[in-house]
């Protein structure tokens, strides 16, 4: 009998470590809100040098100085519908920044006194 209970609790033990190593592991979901590709223009009224920007929602700041025409020097921003921005005076969404900008953006960023000083931004889904 206590051959049989040994057995079993083995076979017991031998189960739950393999559904524990089995067991599926969690796969962080992509953000549900999904990609925003903002325009940003280093002129008024979406013009000039213009660059469409695609971010993850939330999750990413983009710092223009990957992009020499941008850095410092954003002017104007289209902003996709349902869609908020705002853009930072510095590096990695940090320092003074925007109010929030949202759907159609702002074609004239010095209305704001921000023009010309853009060094990251950040887009996330209003709805």
């Amino acid at each position: 009998m206590h051959f049989q209970i040994t057995s079993l609790t083995s076979i017991a033990v031998a189960l739950l470590v393999t559904t524990a190593v089995s067991a599926p592991t969690k796969v962080e979901p992509r953000t549900a809100a999904g990609l925003i590709t903002a325009r940003l223009c280093n002129g008024a009224k979406l013009s000039g040098f213009c660059q469409d920007i695609t971010i993850n929602s939330q999750t990413t700041c983009f710092n223009l100085k990957d992009v020499p025409d941008l850095n410092k020097r954003v002017i104007s921003i289209s902003v996709p519908v349902r869609t908020g921005c705002r853009l930072w005076k510095g590096g990695n969404c940090t320092g003074g920044s925007t109010p929030d900008i949202y759907t159609l953006g702002n074609n004239q960023l010095h209305d704001l006194r921000f023009g010309n000083v853009s060094g990251s931004f950040k887009c996330y889904r209003t709805g």
